[in-house]
């Protein structure tokens, strides 16, 4: 069996955080959640094999857009692709700006989320029959 593939959410709002990764593990995803731009520099600096970040714009310390700046700079980051998923206003053109393909604005549909991430994320696991 394959292995998953791998999403990096992050958001400061764990709630919402924890419970997308929840139905994202439900679809067989291996998913890792990080409170804030911080957090997750230090996890893709870790380990940089991710196949998408789902990420938020508006938080403490290092914002979404910091991060999405410091990925591009890394090479072993630059390519991973990222899904802003964020209630700030003018999300489509803070995406074009920071070249970020796709965007959802908070609040969306758990099914919104699952079907993007399946588009953008071809190889993953299959649940055993």
């Amino acid at each position: 069996m394959a292995e998953a593939a791998r999403i990096l959410i992050v958001d400061d709002d764990v709630a919402w955080a924890d419970g997308v990764a929840a139905l994202l593990r439900l679809e067989a995803y291996a998913v890792t959640v990080a409170a804030d731009g911080r957090e997750a520099l230090a996890v893709l600096r870790r380990d940089p094999r991710y196949d998408i970040i789902l990420l938020d714009i508006m938080m403490p310390d290092i914002d979404g857009m910091r991060l999405r700046m410091y990925q591009r700079q890394d090479p072993r980051l630059a390519a991973i692709p990222v899904v802003l998923v964020s209630g700030a206003g003018e999300l489509p053109e803070r995406a074009a700006r920071l070249g970020v393909k796709h965007c959802l604005m908070k609040p969306v549909e758990p099914a919104t989320i699952i079907e993007l991430v399946h588009r953008l994320c071809p190889r993953r696991q299959q649940l055993p029959a």
